[in-house]
């Protein structure tokens, strides 16, 4: 029995043509899981969006969220609460 292996130029997928994994940092973060990770209620996201407090980008009518920006947003707004 012979494998066959698929070779693609596709940067999202590997050579068995299966999608890869991404790191955590570079995956795109939906509303309730950012809610999650922030430990607050979806609504509170959407409020933080609405006030422009929050970074975040829509796709469609959903919105998304870079994971390393968040850290960022969380780690700016953690020492500016301790101020």
């Amino acid at each position: 029995m012979t494998q066959a292996f698929i070779v693609s130029n596709n940067p999202f997928l590997d050579a068995k043509g299966m999608k890869k994994k991404q790191p955590a940092s570079e995956r795109l973060l939906t509303v309730d899981e950012v809610a999650e990770y922030l430990n607050v209620d979806r609504f509170t996201v959407y409020r933080l969006l609405a006030r422009k407090k929050l970074p975040g980008f829509k796709v469609g009518n959903q919105w998304r969220f870079n994971h390393q920006m968040i850290e960022a947003w969380l780690m700016k707004n953690a020492k500016n609460a301790r101020k």
